[in-house]
Parts: structure tokens; sequence; C-alpha cells
């Protein structure tokens, strides 16, 4: 699984499927300990699209 605000990560996954899965972060720069705080607080919203229905990326807007 990939973690990126890179979009090219998102358009090669779905171009070429997966693995990898991709969680693309639409945020500001922000700090390691932000990003992980971030993750953690949307675990939930992460692992049922990609884990339980198998979707090869999602976006995180903050």
């Amino acid at each position: 699984m990939i973690v990126t605000r890179d979009a090219d990560f998102q358009e090669l996954s779905l171009v070429w499927g997966q693995p990898p899965k991709v969680i693309r972060l639409k945020t500001l720069n922000q700090t390691r300990a932000a990003t992980l705080k971030l993750l953690i607080e949307n675990r939930d919203v992460i692992a049922e699209p990609l884990l339980d229905n198998d979707l090869a990326s999602i976006e995180i807007v903050s």
C-alpha cells in the first residue's frame, strides 16, 4: 500500500491495477505525525473500500 499526495501513483494504480493499493492524501504539507494521525483517525474509511471492497485507491481530503 502506498500513501501519497501525488496523483501519479493513483492514476497508475487505476490504469495498471493492483497491487499496490493507493491512499491519496489531499492535504497541505504536514508533519509525519500529522499524517499518521490522519491515517489512524480514518482507518475505517480506509479499510472498508480497500480491503473489504477491493478497490485500487481512495482519497482522503483534509
